[in-house]
């Protein structure tokens, strides 16, 4: 690769399910808010190391 650079990302398959749009709509109102609150606490860790996430589909939340 002469002047450029290769970018390794290395994932863990989790053992949950995926969440997709029609599964997070069909659970309950509270849930949803725990849901909410917990993507953007992490969301928020993950901005602090200053990281911006490029991939940002619903495939990706489990």
């Amino acid at each position: 690769m002469a002047g450029g650079y290769a970018v390794f990302m290395l994932m863990n398959k989790l053992p949950e399910e995926p969440l997709d749009y029609d599964m997070f709509w069909k659970k309950e109102e509270q849930t949803r808010e725990d849901i909410w609150r917990a993507f953007k606490v992490a969301l928020m860790n993950v901005w602090e190391c200053a990281l911006k996430p490029q991939d940002c589909s619903m495939r990706n939340l489990i």
